[in-house]
């Protein structure tokens, strides 16, 4: 599918909701951060470049705004139509994931890492019982009232694709049959061991999710929170149709 937007005009505004990348035919394109009032440009690009690919992959609002310097030609694609592509027509495929490798790597660089550590962390094992036991009514239908015991990290929560979604790039462990207006992302939080102790992280929600008080994920910052030994309570969406989870270590 292709757009034409005129200058000056949003392609997508901060905090909207992600699910499709672009790629500029003709014009230009800038990136701005948008805070308090102000807006930061941050990078201008010109017919070839792929912006907004991350939508690819999570449901994380926009996390910046894209405006249209002059008037431009757009091509859009759909996370379903790329998923259709690398399976297709591989080759077509390739500047989007050069693009998402791209991100990948910056993303790295910002991150200082004890290569070591983390492994170290990622195949530490506990002797800690971890249950997932639900609250509402809602995950009452999708995890038994006695509780899901959590064996291998990371546990991964998403929503289940629809009949006309492709699913090839889910992987959940735990699958939430949610129903639109979607409160649950594709792939939305995560349960990791890490360091020696248990986190929720964050995969791109677009709701986020409540863990014991504090919203992670969504349009916040903090993208992840630490658990505590015992009971912590999981909130993933908003409103009365969460799915609500206790979640005990022991």
């Amino acid at each position: 599918m292709k757009r034409t937007d005129s200058a000056g005009a949003y392609v997508f505004r901060q905090g909207d909701h992600s699910d499709v990348a672009y790629m500029i035919e003709s014009g230009r394109i800038q990136i701005v951060k948008e805070a308090e009032g102000s807006a930061c440009p941050l990078k201008d690009l010109i017919a070839g470049d792929i912006f907004g690919e991350m939508g690819l992959v999570d449901e994380k609002p926009r996390s910046a705004s894209a405006i249209a310097r002059v008037d431009s030609m757009i091509a859009i694609i759909s996370r379903d139509e790329f998923v259709d592509m690398l399976v297709r027509t591989p080759e077509k495929s390739m500047i989007f994931v050069r693009a998402l490798f791209e991100r990948l790597r910056h993303m790295n660089s910002l991150i200082p890492c004890d290569f070591h550590e983390t492994l170290e962390s990622n195949i530490a094992r506990t002797e800690r019982t971890v249950t997932l036991i639900p609250l509402s009514d809602r995950a009452a239908l999708e995890v038994d009232q006695a509780g899901l015991k959590i064996e291998k990290f990371p546990f991964r929560i998403g929503r289940c694709s629809l009949v006309n979604e492709r699913s090839v790039l889910d992987m959940n462990d735990l699958v939430l049959n949610d129903t639109p207006p979607f409160n649950i992302s594709k792939n939305h939080l995560a349960i990791e061991y890490e360091g020696g102790g248990y986190v929720a992280n964050d995969r791109g929600s677009f709701f986020g999710t409540v863990v014991n008080g504090q919203r992670i994920g969504g349009q916040r910052i903090e993208g992840h929170a630490d658990l505590r030994l015992g009971p912590n309570e999981l909130v993933l969406g908003q409103n009365a149709e969460a799915f609500c989870f206790r979640l005990t270590i022991e």
